[in-house]
């Protein structure tokens, strides 16, 4: 077992050794290497908010987010009906987390999750401007999500989304490629633009890779509209 240390307040969490090694380079180098956190098995993260690393550890053992059929308790990690942005906001702040502690298969599904979220059926939910704000600062200016929010708001966005309390929050590198981009969107029109897609920001290697990731989402999709009938 590994005891992680969490946040200011020092929450503990005790979490399987073989499981967080396996999912993570950075803990599997922290916790098998040359290092005192790996003689004690113990790491701090006293920047990580104790209740994305308890969203974190349910997505260890369960490899997958909390839904309806969990406890009320497991689903308040994740989602409030009374805050829309709320689970955009939370995800927002697992993809950061294992995009620093390198969780990859973690950080594709937050990705997948986010897509999935501000595209759903009801229509497209944008981010609260402050949680964009609040990715923009901790993650490298090509990450895929910033790419993704991007497109999300030339594409759907309104004048309704610039409210000047949350503009402020913005970085201004940011809000120079976010109206670069509404420019070429603006010349090109919209019906030159392509909605946006998923595999737009998963970076395959080859068009064989993005069509069986597309046919795996795609037979994903099948499986659990069959599963709702």
């Amino acid at each position: 077992m590994a005891e992680i240390v969490v946040g200011p307040k020092a929450k503990h969490f005790t979490v399987q050794l073989n499981r967080i090694v396996y999912y993570s380079p950075f803990f599997l180098a922290a916790l098998t290497g040359p290092f005192k956190e790996a003689k004690d098995k113990v790491v701090t993260l006293p920047d990580t908010e104790a209740k994305v690393f308890e969203l974190f550890v349910y997505w260890l053992y369960h490899q997958r987010f909390p839904t309806q059929g969990d406890s009320p308790q497991l689903l308040a990690l994740y989602h409030r009906d009374d805050y829309p942005y709320f689970q955009s906001a939370r995800l927002m702040k697992l993809y950061v987390f294992s995009d620093k502690y390198n969780v990859p298969k973690l950080k594709r599904q937050c990705l997948d999750a986010l897509f999935e979220h501000l595209g759903d059926a009801s229509g497209y939910q944008l981010p609260d401007l402050n949680d964009v704000a609040y990715a923009v600062k901790n993650l490298n200016d090509q990450d895929p999500l910033l790419r993704m929010i991007i497109d999300g708001f030339c594409y759907h966005g309104n004048s309704e989304c610039w409210e000047t309390s949350q503009i402020q929050n913005l970085p201004l590198p940011f809000i120079a490629k976010l109206m670069k981009h509404m420019s070429e969107f603006r010349d090109g029109g919209l019906e030159d633009m392509r909605e946006p897609e998923l595999c737009h920001y998963h970076g395959h290697a080859t068009r064989e890779e993005r069509q069986i990731c597309e046919n795996r989402r795609e037979r994903e999709e099948q499986a659990k509209e069959m599963m709702e009938d």
